[in-house]
Protein backbone atom coordinates (compact mmCIF):
# COMPACT_ATOMS: atom_id res chain seq x y z
CA UNK A 1 0.00 0.00 0.00
CA UNK A 2 1.27 3.54 -0.87
CA UNK A 3 1.79 5.61 2.38
CA UNK A 4 -0.83 8.49 1.84
CA UNK A 5 0.71 11.57 0.82
CA UNK A 6 2.17 14.55 3.26
CA UNK A 7 0.58 17.83 3.97
CA UNK A 8 1.12 20.40 1.54
CA UNK A 9 2.12 23.79 2.22
CA UNK A 10 2.64 23.57 5.56
CA UNK A 11 5.78 25.87 7.10
CA UNK A 12 5.55 25.61 10.95
CA UNK A 13 9.02 26.65 11.36
CA UNK A 14 11.60 29.38 10.00
CA UNK A 15 14.66 30.03 11.30
CA UNK A 16 17.16 31.81 9.24
CA UNK A 17 20.68 30.93 9.37
CA UNK A 18 23.15 32.85 10.44
CA UNK A 19 26.06 33.25 7.59
CA UNK A 20 28.36 32.98 10.29
CA UNK A 21 29.22 31.13 13.63
CA UNK A 22 28.17 31.63 17.16
CA UNK A 23 31.72 32.25 18.79
CA UNK A 24 31.24 29.81 21.19
CA UNK A 25 30.23 27.43 18.54
CA UNK A 26 33.05 28.20 16.36
CA UNK A 27 35.75 27.99 19.41
CA UNK A 28 34.48 24.20 20.06
CA UNK A 29 34.41 23.51 16.18
CA UNK A 30 37.89 25.43 15.38
CA UNK A 31 39.65 23.09 18.30
CA UNK A 32 37.77 19.99 17.63
CA UNK A 33 40.19 17.66 18.88
CA UNK A 34 39.82 14.06 19.68
CA UNK A 35 38.15 13.04 23.31
CA UNK A 36 41.23 11.47 25.18
CA UNK A 37 38.77 8.84 26.21
CA UNK A 38 38.13 7.69 22.48
CA UNK A 39 41.13 6.72 21.37
CA UNK A 40 43.31 4.03 23.05
CA UNK A 41 46.30 3.39 21.75
CA UNK A 42 46.20 5.13 18.69
CA UNK A 43 42.42 2.86 18.04
CA UNK A 44 38.82 3.93 18.27
CA UNK A 45 37.97 2.87 21.76
CA UNK A 46 34.64 1.83 22.41
CA UNK A 47 34.57 1.65 26.10
CA UNK A 48 35.59 5.19 26.63
CA UNK A 49 32.96 6.21 23.83
CA UNK A 50 30.13 4.27 26.03
CA UNK A 51 31.17 6.26 29.03
CA UNK A 52 30.90 9.60 27.36
CA UNK A 53 27.57 9.13 26.47
CA UNK A 54 26.77 8.33 29.72
CA UNK A 55 28.28 11.67 31.11
CA UNK A 56 27.11 13.82 28.51
CA UNK A 57 23.33 12.54 29.20
CA UNK A 58 23.91 12.96 33.23
CA UNK A 59 25.50 16.69 32.15
CA UNK A 60 22.30 17.43 30.25
CA UNK A 61 20.40 16.23 33.15
CA UNK A 62 22.13 18.31 35.55
CA UNK A 63 21.63 21.02 33.69
CA UNK A 64 17.81 21.20 33.18
CA UNK A 65 15.96 20.05 36.13
CA UNK A 66 12.58 19.74 33.88
CA UNK A 67 14.43 15.72 32.75
CA UNK A 68 14.07 14.05 35.94
CA UNK A 69 10.46 15.94 37.10
CA UNK A 70 9.41 14.16 34.81
CA UNK A 71 10.22 10.80 35.43
CA UNK A 72 7.59 10.61 38.23
CA UNK A 73 4.80 11.65 35.70
CA UNK A 74 5.53 8.28 33.92
CA UNK A 75 4.52 5.05 34.18
CA UNK A 76 7.69 2.89 32.76
CA UNK A 77 7.52 -0.80 31.77
CA UNK A 78 9.68 -3.47 29.94
CA UNK A 79 9.14 -5.03 27.11
CA UNK A 80 11.03 -8.15 25.86
CA UNK A 81 10.50 -8.58 22.14
CA UNK A 82 12.09 -11.49 20.26
CA UNK A 83 14.16 -10.56 16.88
CA UNK A 84 13.57 -13.76 15.06
CA UNK A 85 16.97 -13.40 14.13
CA UNK A 86 17.65 -17.59 15.07
CA UNK A 87 19.74 -16.85 17.93
CA UNK A 88 16.57 -16.53 20.23
CA UNK A 89 17.91 -12.92 21.07
CA UNK A 90 15.65 -10.57 22.35
CA UNK A 91 15.08 -6.41 22.44
CA UNK A 92 13.97 -4.46 25.00
CA UNK A 93 11.83 -2.14 24.71
CA UNK A 94 10.62 0.31 27.62
CA UNK A 95 7.00 1.88 27.62
CA UNK A 96 6.75 5.24 28.95
CA UNK A 97 3.08 6.04 29.37
CA UNK A 98 2.60 9.81 30.92
CA UNK A 99 0.24 9.32 33.95
CA UNK A 100 -2.61 11.95 32.39
CA UNK A 101 -3.14 8.88 29.61
CA UNK A 102 -3.23 6.21 32.01
CA UNK A 103 -6.88 5.41 31.62
CA UNK A 104 -6.56 5.90 27.37
CA UNK A 105 -6.68 2.74 25.96
CA UNK A 106 -5.58 4.17 22.01
CA UNK A 107 -3.08 6.83 22.39
CA UNK A 108 -0.47 7.95 19.88
CA UNK A 109 2.83 6.62 20.00
CA UNK A 110 6.67 8.05 19.40
CA UNK A 111 8.71 4.98 18.90
CA UNK A 112 11.95 6.52 19.81
CA UNK A 113 15.44 5.35 18.76
CA UNK A 114 18.27 7.45 21.22
CA UNK A 115 21.66 8.41 19.88
CA UNK A 116 25.49 7.48 20.68
CA UNK A 117 27.36 6.86 17.55
CA UNK A 118 26.12 3.22 17.23
CA UNK A 119 28.82 2.49 20.25
CA UNK A 120 27.23 4.28 23.23
CA UNK A 121 24.19 4.69 25.00
CA UNK A 122 22.01 2.60 26.55
CA UNK A 123 18.14 2.67 27.88
CA UNK A 124 19.15 3.63 31.80
CA UNK A 125 20.64 6.81 30.15
CA UNK A 126 17.49 8.07 28.54
CA UNK A 127 15.00 7.41 31.56
CA UNK A 128 15.04 11.22 32.15
CA UNK A 129 14.76 12.15 28.07
CA UNK A 130 12.23 9.28 27.06
CA UNK A 131 9.89 10.58 30.04
CA UNK A 132 9.95 14.52 29.32
CA UNK A 133 9.28 13.60 25.82
CA UNK A 134 6.08 11.53 26.77
CA UNK A 135 5.40 14.53 29.32
CA UNK A 136 5.65 17.13 26.91
CA UNK A 137 4.15 15.34 23.81
CA UNK A 138 1.23 13.59 25.57
CA UNK A 139 2.26 10.25 23.77
CA UNK A 140 3.36 6.96 24.69
CA UNK A 141 7.45 6.67 24.27
CA UNK A 142 8.73 3.26 23.47
CA UNK A 143 12.18 3.27 23.99
CA UNK A 144 14.60 0.65 22.30
CA UNK A 145 17.58 -0.82 23.38
CA UNK A 146 19.55 -2.22 20.36
CA UNK A 147 22.69 -3.69 20.24
CA UNK A 148 25.85 -1.80 19.37
CA UNK A 149 28.97 -2.24 17.39
CA UNK A 150 31.72 -3.74 18.19
CA UNK A 151 29.46 -6.84 19.77
CA UNK A 152 27.20 -7.10 16.82
CA UNK A 153 27.42 -6.75 12.79
CA UNK A 154 24.96 -5.80 10.43
CA UNK A 155 22.42 -6.98 9.74
CA UNK A 156 21.64 -7.51 13.47
CA UNK A 157 23.05 -3.73 13.77
CA UNK A 158 19.35 -2.30 12.93
CA UNK A 159 17.30 -5.72 12.80
CA UNK A 160 16.59 -4.46 17.03
CA UNK A 161 14.56 -1.54 16.01
CA UNK A 162 13.12 -3.12 12.87
CA UNK A 163 11.76 -6.42 15.06
CA UNK A 164 10.52 -3.50 18.05
CA UNK A 165 8.83 -1.62 15.26
CA UNK A 166 6.92 -4.15 13.94
CA UNK A 167 5.71 -5.56 17.59
CA UNK A 168 4.97 -2.19 18.48
CA UNK A 169 2.64 -1.94 15.20
CA UNK A 170 1.24 -5.45 14.89
CA UNK A 171 -0.14 -4.83 18.73
CA UNK A 172 -0.48 -1.85 19.38
CA UNK A 173 -4.18 -2.52 20.97
CA UNK A 174 -2.16 -4.92 23.51
CA UNK A 175 -0.17 -1.73 24.23
CA UNK A 176 -3.04 1.03 24.77
CA UNK A 177 -1.74 2.43 21.54
CA UNK A 178 -3.45 3.95 18.09
CA UNK A 179 -2.35 1.83 15.59
CA UNK A 180 -3.06 4.89 13.25
CA UNK A 181 -0.88 7.03 15.02
CA UNK A 182 2.39 5.50 15.68
CA UNK A 183 5.87 8.11 14.41
CA UNK A 184 9.21 6.96 14.37
CA UNK A 185 11.81 8.88 16.06
CA UNK A 186 15.55 9.18 16.20
CA UNK A 187 18.43 10.93 17.26
CA UNK A 188 22.14 10.52 15.92
CA UNK A 189 22.80 7.09 15.52
CA UNK A 190 19.24 6.82 16.49
CA UNK A 191 18.24 8.32 12.77
CA UNK A 192 20.42 5.98 11.22
CA UNK A 193 18.21 3.36 12.84
CA UNK A 194 14.89 5.43 11.89
CA UNK A 195 16.04 5.59 8.45
CA UNK A 196 17.41 1.54 8.20
CA UNK A 197 14.23 0.81 9.95
CA UNK A 198 11.85 2.55 7.04
CA UNK A 199 13.96 1.55 4.27
CA UNK A 200 13.30 -2.30 5.43
CA UNK A 201 9.53 -1.70 6.15
CA UNK A 202 9.00 0.09 2.49
CA UNK A 203 10.98 -2.89 1.05
CA UNK A 204 8.32 -5.10 2.65
CA UNK A 205 5.64 -3.07 2.16
CA UNK A 206 4.97 -2.13 5.37
CA UNK A 207 5.72 1.22 5.82
CA UNK A 208 2.26 2.66 5.80
CA UNK A 209 2.01 0.86 9.55
CA UNK A 210 3.87 4.58 10.76
CA UNK A 211 2.49 7.61 10.18
CA UNK A 212 5.40 9.88 9.98
CA UNK A 213 9.17 9.62 10.70
CA UNK A 214 11.24 11.95 12.64
CA UNK A 215 15.13 11.99 12.36
CA UNK A 216 17.67 14.59 14.13
CA UNK A 217 21.39 15.49 13.34
CA UNK A 218 21.11 11.89 11.27
CA UNK A 219 24.20 10.01 11.17
CA UNK A 220 24.28 9.51 7.87
CA UNK A 221 27.40 7.91 6.74
CA UNK A 222 27.56 7.38 3.07
CA UNK A 223 28.31 11.50 2.57
CA UNK A 224 31.89 10.01 4.26
CA UNK A 225 32.86 7.75 1.97
CA UNK A 226 31.12 8.94 -1.40
CA UNK A 227 32.11 12.72 -1.28
CA UNK A 228 35.83 13.81 -2.31
CA UNK A 229 37.47 14.95 0.71
CA UNK A 230 38.06 18.45 -1.16
CA UNK A 231 35.31 18.91 -1.02
CA UNK A 232 34.18 18.81 2.28
CA UNK A 233 34.41 21.26 5.86
CA UNK A 234 36.31 20.65 8.20
CA UNK A 235 34.34 19.79 10.68
CA UNK A 236 32.88 16.55 7.96
CA UNK A 237 36.52 15.61 7.46
CA UNK A 238 37.22 15.63 11.63
CA UNK A 239 34.22 12.77 11.11
CA UNK A 240 35.72 10.55 8.42
CA UNK A 241 37.89 9.02 10.99
CA UNK A 242 34.92 8.14 13.56
CA UNK A 243 32.71 6.93 10.10
CA UNK A 244 34.93 4.42 8.68
CA UNK A 245 35.43 2.67 12.56
CA UNK A 246 31.70 2.31 12.95
CA UNK A 247 31.07 1.58 9.47
CA UNK A 248 34.26 -1.43 10.01
CA UNK A 249 32.39 -2.70 13.10
CA UNK A 250 29.30 -2.76 11.11
CA UNK A 251 30.23 -4.79 8.16
CA UNK A 252 33.20 -6.60 9.56
CA UNK A 253 35.70 -4.48 7.47
CA UNK A 254 33.03 -5.49 4.65
CA UNK A 255 31.79 -1.97 3.74
CA UNK A 256 33.10 -1.47 0.13
CA UNK A 257 30.47 -3.99 -1.36
CA UNK A 258 27.84 -2.73 0.71
CA UNK A 259 29.14 0.90 -0.66
CA UNK A 260 28.94 -0.72 -4.48
CA UNK A 261 25.66 -2.31 -4.03
CA UNK A 262 24.22 1.01 -2.79
CA UNK A 263 22.78 -0.89 0.80
CA UNK A 264 20.10 1.44 2.35
CA UNK A 265 20.46 -0.37 5.30
CA UNK A 266 23.35 1.04 6.09
CA UNK A 267 23.56 4.01 3.71
CA UNK A 268 20.48 5.46 3.72
CA UNK A 269 21.45 8.53 1.60
CA UNK A 270 21.98 5.66 -1.27
CA UNK A 271 18.63 4.90 -1.46
CA UNK A 272 17.22 4.53 -4.21
CA UNK A 273 13.93 7.15 -5.93
CA UNK A 274 11.56 4.39 -6.52
CA UNK A 275 12.33 2.82 -2.39
CA UNK A 276 11.88 6.63 -0.92
CA UNK A 277 8.49 7.22 -2.66
CA UNK A 278 7.17 4.53 -0.03
CA UNK A 279 8.53 5.95 2.86
CA UNK A 280 6.15 7.32 5.40
CA UNK A 281 6.17 11.28 5.81
CA UNK A 282 9.51 12.81 6.90
CA UNK A 283 10.45 15.58 9.97
CA UNK A 284 14.32 16.56 9.57
CA UNK A 285 15.61 18.52 12.10
CA UNK A 286 19.56 19.43 11.75
CA UNK A 287 21.68 22.17 13.73
CA UNK A 288 23.83 24.58 11.34
CA UNK A 289 26.82 23.18 12.06
CA UNK A 290 26.72 19.75 12.67
CA UNK A 291 28.91 17.24 11.24
CA UNK A 292 26.34 15.48 9.38
CA UNK A 293 24.03 18.58 7.97
CA UNK A 294 25.32 17.90 4.19
CA UNK A 295 24.22 14.61 3.49
CA UNK A 296 20.84 15.59 6.07
CA UNK A 297 20.24 18.33 3.72
CA UNK A 298 20.45 16.38 0.67
CA UNK A 299 18.20 13.80 1.83
CA UNK A 300 15.70 16.38 2.67
CA UNK A 301 15.82 17.46 -0.69
CA UNK A 302 15.44 13.66 -2.01
CA UNK A 303 12.66 13.25 0.07
CA UNK A 304 11.04 16.48 -0.66
CA UNK A 305 11.22 15.70 -4.85
CA UNK A 306 9.64 12.19 -3.53
CA UNK A 307 6.65 13.70 -2.22
CA UNK A 308 7.61 12.40 1.34
CA UNK A 309 8.88 15.23 3.44
CA UNK A 310 7.28 17.54 5.57
CA UNK A 311 9.14 19.33 7.05
CA UNK A 312 13.41 20.23 6.88
CA UNK A 313 14.00 22.37 10.29
CA UNK A 314 17.74 23.86 10.88
CA UNK A 315 18.57 25.38 14.22
CA UNK A 316 21.31 28.65 13.54
CA UNK A 317 23.84 28.59 15.71
CA UNK A 318 24.09 25.36 17.31
CA UNK A 319 26.38 21.84 16.69
CA UNK A 320 25.84 18.23 17.00
CA UNK A 321 24.70 18.38 20.17
CA UNK A 322 21.40 20.77 19.91
CA UNK A 323 20.84 23.46 22.41
CA UNK A 324 18.67 25.86 20.53
CA UNK A 325 15.89 27.11 23.01
CA UNK A 326 13.09 26.15 20.85
CA UNK A 327 13.86 22.79 20.75
CA UNK A 328 11.70 21.53 22.97
CA UNK A 329 8.51 23.46 22.29
CA UNK A 330 9.32 22.42 18.42
CA UNK A 331 9.72 18.64 19.39
CA UNK A 332 5.84 19.30 20.58
CA UNK A 333 4.47 21.07 17.61
CA UNK A 334 5.68 18.50 15.59
CA UNK A 335 3.93 16.13 16.73
CA UNK A 336 0.87 17.62 17.87
CA UNK A 337 0.54 18.75 14.59
CA UNK A 338 2.03 15.60 12.18
CA UNK A 339 0.78 12.93 14.69
CA UNK A 340 -2.06 13.73 16.23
Amino acid sequence: MTPPSPLEGKNLFHYELKGEANEEVREQLDSNQAFPDLTLDGEWNPAGYRQLVTELMAAQYEADPSYEESVSHCHRQEHRIPIRDGNNAEVRVWTYRPNALKDDDSSPAIVYVHGGGSVGGCLEDFIPLCSRMAVDTGTVVCAVGYRMVPFVEFPYTMLDTYAATRHITENAGELGIDPGRIALSGDSAGSYQVLATVAKLAQEGHADSIKLARISVAQIFDYFFTEPVSEMKQVEIDTIQESQAVMDWMTGGQTQPHLDNKNPLLFPGLATDQLLSAYPPFLIVEEEFDNYRTPAERLAQRLKKAGRLLEYVCYPGTAHNGGHPNSRSDLVLMFDEYLK
